[in-house]
């Protein structure tokens, strides 16, 4: 059936009668724009003539047009959804986007008492890159970095650019130990990302690091999405003041003053 909608798709306001197993089958595209976007699969049970068969081509082909119609707007819409929900360069959530599916699994840990895991991270020495070989090269970073973070995710993780340098992860139903897992990989796996970007282990310019801070969210506590993302933030800059390429877990209530990220 495939085959035969690829070969109507040339044109998109053919139908094709059809007899399967004793049944006959009615197979017309939708389309919009000239393009074809779908089909209509009717089934007879009986066995018409093929007058009446031809006798409802033009009304399947009129539903079909309409259908055609409603496909385009349904896609167009979901296009547009994921365009503001979604940060142009890297594809990642965007910081509204992610602000929002935040929430939403802070609602569902507190009904299901699960804890999960926030990651604040800042891209450090990134200014070099910029400096150094041009804002193209700082692009290909970003996506680079992208790629790193969203490596091994699993359902109901979230990944998100909240803008220029700085990201953020939320680990679902993970705990202290799958946190370290996930910050020790990051770490790790920094070198590919310094020689893509042309900072090779000899070079004289400051590597790329992450300063990551951790803020494991326990439903226990009753904490504030704010709080937590404060926790997070704060634990961030405790990183970057320990020596940056490095993670800090931050603890119940612990919210520090932030310093000027380098």
């Amino acid at each position: 059936m495939a085959a035969k909608l690829r070969a109507l798709s040339a044109n998109s306001n053919a139908s094709e009668i059809m007899t399967i197993g004793g049944q006959t089958h009615l197979l017309t595209p939708t389309s919009h724009g000239g393009r074809v976007n779908g089909a209509i699969w009717a089934i007879r049970p009986e066995q018409p003539t093929m007058p009446e068969m031809d006798s409802d081509t033009p009304l399947w082909e009129a539903v079909a047009a309409n259908i055609g119609i409603a496909i385009a707007h349904t896609n167009q819409l979901a296009l547009l959804e994921s365009q503001s929900r979604t940060d142009e360069l890297t594809g990642l959530l965007n910081r509204r986007a992610f602000m929002g599916d935040l929430s939403k699994r802070l609602a569902h840990q507190a009904r299901t008492g699960r804890t999960g895991v926030l990651l604040y991270i800042d891209l450090d020495n990134f200014k070099t890159v910029n400096d150094t070989f041009g804002h193209d090269a700082g692009d290909r970073v970003l996506c680079d970095v992208a790629g790193l973070l969203t490596s091994g995710s699993r359902i109901g993780d979230l990944c998100a650019r909240l803008g220029g340098d700085e990201f953020a992860l939320w680990l679902e139903d993970a705990s202290t130990q799958g946190a370290t897992a996930k910050a020790e990989h990051l770490l790790g796996n920094l070198g590919q990302i310094n020689a893509a970007a042309g900072i090779e282990e000899e070079s004289t310019l400051p590597r790329l690091g992450l300063s990551i801070g951790i803020a494991v969210a326990d439903p226990a506590n009753q904490e504030a999405q704010a709080e937590l993302l404060n926790r997070a933030d704060s634990a961030m800059y405790q990183a970057k003041r320990g020596g940056k390429n490095r993670f800090e877990f931050a603890h119940f209530g612990d919210i520090t003053d932030s310093c000027d990220k380098e």
